[in-house]
């Protein structure tokens, strides 16, 4: 008997040894904790993808503003330059029509 005790007693050594080998946290690891966690970096890597065009989305308005601004700026310096070339024009054409007018009635007045 004591061959079989002997036996037994190593198998069930064995068997003690070999589950303490295979059962790291790794080898415990689920289906559904596999797809959860790979779930979970697809989740970060697109949420960091959408945020750096956000980013960018925001870079492209304030450039455009940025633009449109002094686009605008430009235009309205034009325009009070052209108004103030045409009032200019104005008060000449003006000054030359009361000098027409005084020369014409001067003139009649001969």
């Amino acid at each position: 008997m004591s061959i079989l005790r002997t036996a037994a007693q190593t198998s069930v050594r064995s068997v003690i040894a070999a589950r303490s080998i295979h059962s790291s946290p790794v080898a415990c690891r689920t289906v559904t904790e596999a797809v959860k966690e790979t779930a979970h970096k697809v989740n970060i890597g697109v949420g960091q993808t959408l945020a750096k065009g956000i980013e960018k989305g925001g870079k492209a308005t304030e450039t455009v503003q940025e633009t449109v601004g002094v686009k605008t700026q430009e235009a309205k310096q034009k325009t009070n330059e052209a108004t103030a070339t045409a009032r200019h024009k104005a008060g000449q054409a003006q000054q030359g029509a009361k000098e027409a007018k005084q020369d014409i009635e001067g003139n009649l007045k001969k």
